[in-house]
């Protein structure tokens, strides 16, 4: 079973990318450190709203890991700053078909994809006191 968090390759064609005018203001708000004044922006608000609420607020990587977590974050499958035009669209196609462009997970899913969790630390010596 494919993971939520596969990316798959983009089919040229993307009927809910964003185009003129709007894909600049996007580039444009997500060109801010970290992209904060587009995640702070009303019409992300209402996409990231409609996609929790069509979880249910749920860690859909939780849910295939067979767990139950509250989803406090929406991740882009592709990312905001390689793919603005997908920055609003809840899905993309690959080879005809739809796939979830935005996931909702929780803080530590989020984490782990995209590596920002560390491994544990090996001991510095073998003792282990």
């Amino acid at each position: 079973m494919a993971s939520v968090l596969e990316a798959h390759p983009l089919d040229a064609e993307q009927p809910q990318a964003l185009r003129g005018a709007e894909l600049e203001r996007v580039r444009h708000l997500a060109a801010s450190p970290r992209g904060v004044k587009f995640y702070q922006s009303a019409a992300w608000r209402r996409v990231r709203a409609a996609v929790l609420a069509q979880a249910h607020g749920e860690c859909l990587r939780c849910r295939e890991r067979g767990r139950y977590a509250r989803a406090e974050m929406v991740h882009h499958v592709f990312r905001l700053d390689k793919h603005p035009e997908l920055a609003l669209a809840a899905s993309y196609m690959s080879g005809g078909k739809p796939y979830a462009q935005l996931v909702p997970l929780c803080s530590t899913c989020h984490e782990e994809a995209h590596a920002w969790r560390r491994a544990a630390c090996a001991p510095l010596t073998p003792e282990r006191w």
